[in-house]
């Protein structure tokens, strides 16, 4: 779990963005939330392609 918040942090640029949207439903994550989706590996795999997304710009 604190892999995946630094990294958003680092994608965010903001601890506090990513913060928020852990907290926050995700169109990329079917409207779920990130933070309910931590407790499974499978579920942290989905957040790290997600966020990589965002930080390259693919927005498909």
């Amino acid at each position: 779990m604190d892999e995946l918040i630094e990294y958003a942090s680092l994608v965010f640029e903001s601890c506090q963005l990513a913060f928020d949207w852990f907290y926050s439903p995700v169109a990329a994550l079917g409207y779920r939330r990130p933070i309910e989706l931590c407790e499974t590996s499978e579920g942290r795999q989905e957040i790290m392609g997600v966020l990589r997304k965002i930080e390259f710009g693919e927005f498909s």
